[in-house]
């Protein structure tokens, strides 16, 4: 394999790189099995750690590998892929293109459920590249839905937390409050940041947060899975006496869950969805009695 004879030469490494990508991605799984290709691919990239083009490339050629199958996940990490993602994405991180790469592939390799905690550690990164170009709408899409699936780990939860995340998340809800995708992983991320099951504590919210939540349930009164999403992240708030004062002064919050509750009355069927219409239906109740009190 070139990459082997020739990895000094940062050029041959970069053409062999982007034609192992468009390889992988068609290629039969037991071949890629068979092959080295995960160790080749991160031993390119920590050849030529000041190449951007190499590091580039590198990150989307093991998200390819990552997306075929789930040892190859494994076998990326075995060899300290997502190491040398986070590495690249730290030295670069002006790269716009470079955070999108390494982001991307993070996120895929964060998905193997044995592999999040590990995965987890390189967060910081992908918390960078958000701060970094919170001006770019497809980058932002990119890192939130990474942040989304990394924030499931306790672990990578208090990471993120201590990083600013949530202020990145709630800055990125106001900037792009029309795309529906970067709300719903916004949502989701949120809702795993806002309980800390092992310390017993539930994220305490200012008014502007929670503006930030009214606002997207107004934008998108139509999207289920918006409005699932904010529900299950309010219901958390309400765990929070403090939070639970913040939800009572909100004069359209109530409107807005009776809203959801009369837009998706009649689409709700099966047992999942039925127990959804349930927590829409208690929080509804919940929420009332409280502003009552």
């Amino acid at each position: 394999m070139a990459l082997n004879h020739f990895s000094h030469n940062h050029l041959v490494v970069c053409t062999a790189l982007s034609a192992l990508a468009n390889l992988i991605s068609g290629a039969d799984i037991e071949i890629l099995r068979g092959s080295e290709i995960s160790k080749t691919i991160v031993q390119s990239m920590q050849g030529h750690p000041g190449n951007l083009t190499v590091q580039v490339r590198g990150a989307a050629a093991l998200w390819v590998l990552s997306s075929r199958n789930e040892v190859f996940k494994e076998r990326i990490v075995q060899f300290g892929g997502e190491q040398v993602v986070s590495e690249a994405m730290t030295h670069f991180v002006a790269s716009e293109k470079m955070q999108s790469k390494g982001s991307i592939a993070l996120w895929s390799l964060a998905v193997h459920p044995t592999l999040k905690a590990q995965v987890g550690r390189s967060a910081v990164c992908v918390v960078n590249g958000l701060a970094a170009h919170i001006c770019s709408e497809k980058l932002c899409e990119e890192c939130i839905g990474a942040i989304k699936c990394l924030s499931i780990d306790e672990n990578t939860k208090k990471l993120l937390e201590r990083n600013d995340a949530l202020d990145l998340v709630f800055s990125a809800m106001w900037l792009y409050s029309e795309n529906d995708a970067i709300q719903q992983s916004a949502l989701a991320a949120l809702s795993n940041l806002s309980v800390d099951v092992s310390a017993n504590q539930v994220l305490r919210i200012s008014p502007d947060d929670l503006e930030a939540i009214t606002n997207v349930m107004r934008t998108h009164p139509k999207v289920k899975n918006i409005q699932q999403s904010a529900i299950i992240v309010l219901r958390n708030f309400t765990c929070s006496p403090s939070n639970c004062l913040i939800l009572q002064q909100d004069a359209y919050l109530s409107g807005l869950i009776r809203s959801a509750v009369a837009n998706f009355n009649d689409s709700f069927q099966g047992r999942a969805e039925g127990q959804y219409h349930m927590r829409l239906s208690f929080f509804l109740t919940l929420l009332l009695s409280c502003c009552m009190c």
